[in-house]
C-alpha cells in the first residue's frame, strides 16, 4: 500500500487526539499476529466511530474497523492507513427488547439477555468477538444465526443510507453484486479510477490469480423461502430492495 504522506498523518492526529502511531496489531488480534498500523485509535462512543471514519475519509487513506479482533488476521507487513477498534459498549434492555452498540461483546449481551428473562439469543453465549462483528459477519452456531434477527439488517441498512449522505463526494462508489460477478476485473478498476484510487495495475495481478483459482466454483443454491418469511423480508427490507434496484420476487 501507498505509504501515508506527512500531511495526512497530521490530519488524523489533529482530528483524533488519541491516535497512536505505529501500533502492533499482533496486541489487538486473537491470534496476537499482524504488524504495525500506521494508525491506530480506538473508538470508546458511536460517534467518535463516527469520527473516525469520516476522518479518514476526508485524510483520503484506507481504514478498517473491527472489534474484538476474535476473527481477523493482519498481515506481518502491517497496515498503511488507520485501524478503527470498536469500543463503543453502551447496552440497555427495557422490556423485552435489548439494545446495544457495536462494541459491545457478544458474549455480554448473551448473558445479561438471559439474566433479564430473554430467550433466543443464549446460543452466543461462546461466541467471542464484538456485536458489530457478529452482523457483519453473519455469526451463528448451535442452530442460531444473527441474520435471523431481521429487524437488525433493517437498522443496519438504515444507518448505513443516513452514513452515506456525509461522506464527501467522490468517496462513496456502489457496486451490484451481479455487475461484480459479471466482470470483477474491469468492475473494480472502474471503482478505482471513481475513486481516485491508484495502484490497481499493481494489484491486478493477483486479483487475476485469484479468480483463476475459484474457475468453476458454482454458487450456493437455496430453497424457496416459506410465504410467512417472504412477507417479513417485504416488510421490513422492501424499501432497500427498490433503493438498490432489486426485485421483490
Amino acid at each position: 500500500m501507498t505509504p501515508l504522506s506527512d500531511e495526512q498523518i497530521a490530519f488524523v492526529q489533529g482530528a483524533l487526539p488519541g491516535v497512536i502511531l505505529h501500533e502492533a496489531m499482533s496486541k489487538h488480534t486473537n491470534f496476537r499476529l499482524g504488524g504495525p498500523a500506521a494508525l491506530y485509535v480506538v473508538a470508546s462512543s458511536s460517534d467518535g466511530l463516527l469520527t473516525a471514519v469520516q476522518t479518514a475519509l476526508q485524510a483520503g487513506i484506507p481504514f478498517y474497523v473491527f472489534g474484538g479482533g476474535s476473527n481477523i488476521l493482519v498481515s506481518d507487513d502491517g497496515y498503511e492507513g488507520l485501524m478503527i477498534q470498536a469500543a463503543n459498549r453502551k447496552m440497555s434492555i427495557h422490556e423485552n427488547r435489548v439494545k446495544c452498540e457495536s462494541g459491545v461483546i457478544t458474549a455480554f449481551v448473551a448473558r445479561k439477555s438471559a439474566e433479564a428473562g430473554l430467550s433466543g439469543f443464549e446460543w452466543a453465549v461462546g461466541v467471542p468477538g464484538t456485536i458489530g462483528g457478529a452482523v457483519y459477519g453473519n455469526a451463528g452456531c448451535f442452530g442460531g444465526e444473527t441474520p435471523m434477527v431481521v429487524a437488525t439488517y433493517r437498522r443496519l441498512y438504515d444507518a448505513y443510507l443516513q452514513q452515506a449522505e456525509a461522506v464527501p463526494a467522490g468517496s462513496l462508489h456502489e457496486i451490484a453484486y451481479e455487475t461484480l460477478v459479471a466482470d470483477p476485473v474491469n468492475t473494480l478498476r472502474d471503482s478505482y479510477e471513481r475513486l481516485g484510487l491508484g495502484g490497481f495495475e499493481t494489484y491486478e495481478p493477483r486479483l487475476q490469480a485469484y479468480l483463476d483459482s475459484k474457475a468453476g466454483y458454482q454458487k450456493n443454491k437455496h430453497a424457496d423461502l416459506p410465504a410467512e418469511e417472504r412477507d417479513l423480508l417485504h416488510r421490513e427490507w422492501g424499501r432497500f430492495f427498490d433503493r438498490f434496484g432489486y426485485a421483490m420476487e
